[in-house]
C-alpha cells in the first residue's frame, strides 16, 4: 500500500447519505493492512486535517461498523492503516442524517472539479460544475476551507446556470492567492439552500501543489541495483529551477543546467534515470526520503517526497499471515534483487537458521537467479509446538560482508 500519498481514498463507502446506522466499505487488498479506523465529525469539511474528525473506533480487517443511533446530524470518514501504524488517506465523507432530521429534497447537490484532487498551487482556472438533480435549490454558496463563500448563486457572477436547469459551472481562480498563499490539502465546499429552509452540502478535497514526484515500483527498491525512473510533474506555472536530493543531502541532480533530466515535449514534466547502487543510498539499507523542490521566478518555492524502502532482499510465505499449526507444507520465496547473496539463512523466532543457501538442500534457485523457492514444514514440530504469533527471518550475506534481512509475521494455529 502506498502510505506516503494519503490524498487519494482507498476506501469506497456505498453512498454518500444515509438513514441507517451502519458504515460499509470495499476491504483493501494491501498485503500490510492490520484494519482501519472510522472517525466521526459534527461539522463539514469533515477532515482529520481541518481537526473536524475525531476518532471513533480502531478495528481490525472487517467492513462494516455500526454507528449506532445517533440523535444529531454526523459525518463519517474511513482510514485503513497497516501493522507500523502507517495510515492512508481518507474515504469519501458519509453523512448520517436521525429520523428526526428534516429530510433534504429528492436529491442533494454534487460538487466536482476537474483534475481533482490534485491542482496545482500556480495556475490561472479549472472548472467547478455544481450538480442540481431534483428540487432546484433557492441559493448556491462555494467556500474554501471554512471561510466565508466566494462565490454565490444566483446573487453572484461566478456560475452559470445549464440550459436544463439542473447544473451550475465556474471558471474557478487558482492562483496561490486563492488558496492563502499556503500549498497543501484544502477543501472546496458547496451549500446549496432549499425554499423548505432545508440544506444539503458536498465537498471536494483537493491537494494543492506544483509539484510531484514518482518512482516506479516505490516504496520498495532494490538496495543493489541499476537505475530506475524518476518523474517530476510540474503543473502549472514552469520552475526556474528543479533539485533533487536524498535524505536531506544536498542535491544530486539539478534542471535546467544539469543532464540527468530530460523535459517533455509539453513542457510539464521532467524524466530521469536514477541511480539506485549502494552507493548512491550510502550503502545504508531501509528506509530512504527522495526528495524535489522547484524554485520558480517569483521567489516561491514547491516540494515533494516519495519514501523508499531500500533492499535487496524480500520474504513471502502463501498463506501469510494466517497458517495453520498443524499441516504438511508451505510455499516459502525468498526475492534477490540486483546483487546476488553469498549465503541465505532462513529462521524462526531468532532461533539458529533451520535452512542455509546454497550449501543445504531446502532451497531451489530460479532461472533467473533473482528468488530462491523452498517447501516448508508447518507442523507442530516446525513451530516447537506453540500456537500464536511467529517469526519467519531470512538473512542474506553478500561477498563485501555487507547484509540484508527480511521477515514475515504468522499467525499460527489450528
Amino acid at each position: 500500500m502506498n502510505w506516503l500519498h494519503a490524498g487519494a481514498a482507498v476506501l469506497a463507502l456505498w453512498s454518500t447519505t444515509v438513514w441507517g446506522a451502519s458504515l460499509t466499505w470495499d476491504d483493501n487488498s494491501a498485503s500490510d493492512l492490520a484494519g482501519y479506523r472510522v472517525y466521526q465529525c459534527s461539522q463539514l469539511p469533515c477532515s482529520k486535517a481541518f481537526g473536524t474528525a475525531t476518532p471513533l473506533a480502531t478495528l481490525g480487517k472487517v467492513t462494516s461498523f455500526n454507528i449506532g443511533t445517533p440523535a444529531v446530524v454526523q459525518h463519517y470518514l474511513v482510514t485503513a492503516y497497516d501493522f507500523a501504524q502507517n495510515e492512508s488517506g481518507p474515504s469519501n465523507v458519509l453523512t448520517y442524517y436521525p429520523p428526526s432530521a428534516s429530510p433534504i429534497p429528492a436529491a442533494a447537490v454534487s460538487l466536482g472539479v476537474a483534475g481533482a484532487p490534485n491542482l496545482p498551487f500556480n495556475g490561472t482556472t479549472a472548472r467547478v460544475t455544481v450538480g442540481m438533480a431534483g428540487t432546484r435549490p433557492t441559493k448556491v454558496e462555494l467556500s474554501r476551507d471554512g471561510n466565508p463563500p466566494f462565490a454565490v448563486w444566483p446573487s453572484g457572477t461566478f456560475f452559470t446556470l445549464s440550459s436544463d436547469g439542473q447544473s451550475l459551472t465556474g471558471n474557478w481562480c487558482i492562483s496561490s492567492s486563492c488558496w492563502g498563499n499556503v500549498a497543501g490539502e484544502h477543501v472546496l465546499k458547496v451549500v446549496a439552500t432549499y425554499a423548505t429552509g432545508a440544506t444539503s452540502s458536498a465537498a471536494v478535497t483537493l491537494n494543492v501543489d506544483d509539484l510531484s514526484l514518482s518512482v516506479p515500483n516505490a516504496p520498495s527498491l532494490p538496495f543493489h541495483g541499476t537505475t530506475t525512473a524518476v518523474r517530476v510533474g510540474m503543473a502549472g506555472t514552469k520552475p526556474t529551477k528543479v533539485e533533487l536530493s536524498r535524505d536531506g543531502n544536498p542535491p544530486f541532480a539539478v534542471w535546467p543546467s544539469g543532464t540527468f533530466f530530460t523535459l517533455s515535449p509539453d513542457g510539464q514534466s521532467l524524466t530521469g534515470n536514477w541511480c539506485i547502487s549502494s552507493s548512491c543510498w550510502g550503502n545504508v539499507a531501509g528506509t530512504h526520503v527522495l526528495n524535489v523542490a522547484a524554485t520558480y521566478a517569483t521567489g516561491t518555492t514547491a516540494s515533494d517526497a516519495v519514501m523508499l524502502n531500500v533492499s535487496d532482499l524480500s520474504l513471502a510465505v502463501a498463506g501469510a499471515p494466517n497458517l495453520p499449526l498443524h499441516g504438511t507444507t508451505a510455499r516459502v520465496t525468498v526475492g534477490m534483487a540486483g546483487t546476488r547473496p553469498t549465503k541465505v539463512e532462513l529462521s524462526r523466532d531468532g532461533n539458529p537458521p533451520f535452512a542455509v543457501w546454497p550449501s543445504g538442500s531446502f532451497f531451489t534457485l530460479s532461472p533467473d537467479g533473482q528468488s530462491l523457492t523452498g517447501d516448508w514444514c508447518i507442523s507442530n514440530s516446525c513451530w516447537g509446538n506453540v500456537a500464536g504469533t511467529h517469526v519467519l527471518n531470512v538473512v542474506a550475506t553478500y561477498a563485501t560482508g555487507a547484509t540484508a534481512s527480511a521477515a514475515v509475521k504468522l499467525n499460527v494455529a489450528d
